[in-house]
């Protein structure tokens, strides 16, 4: 879903959706509160790689717990394409452990059944693994 000038009222950066799910710093939270409670906001898929890479790697939280975050969160905001989003979301937490811009690439896959080429073992390995019956 592309974003309608007149269907959101913002556009979000990251740092407002770790603020809202982190809330290390209380005036950032409120202000991200007061927006996500009050306008229609959107996020893109760069923006929520970007949200799952601090979260992981500066933040440390756990791959379960980002992704049942970001699932309930949109139920604020709407993410790009959030079907796609989803099924990244629950091969993050899968195994074999991807990257999530190969989770979005499997996520493509298995949705639109177009295959993928990739010289990545570990992506190809569960493109192999969905598409066994």
């Amino acid at each position: 879903m592309k974003p309608a000038k007149n269907r959101f009222d913002y556009i979000l950066d990251a740092n407002v959706i770790i603020q809202y799910l982190i809330r290390d710093d209380e005036k950032q939270y409120i202000q991200a509160y007061e927006v996500l409670h009050a306008h229609k906001c959107y996020a893109t898929h760069q923006i929520i790689c970007e949200v799952i890479y601090i979260l992981s790697g500066v933040y440390d939280v756990p791959r379960d717990k980002i992704a049942v975050s970001l699932k309930k969160i949109q139920k604020l905001i709407t993410i790009e394409d959030a079907d796609v989003m989803n099924v990244a979301l629950d091969a993050f937490v899968d195994k074999p452990k991807l990257d999530i811009s190969d989770c979005l690439l499997y996520a493509v896959h298995v949705l639109s059944g177009l295959p993928v080429f990739t010289f990545d073992q570990k992506l190809n390995k569960k493109i192999n693994r969905a598409t066994k019956p």
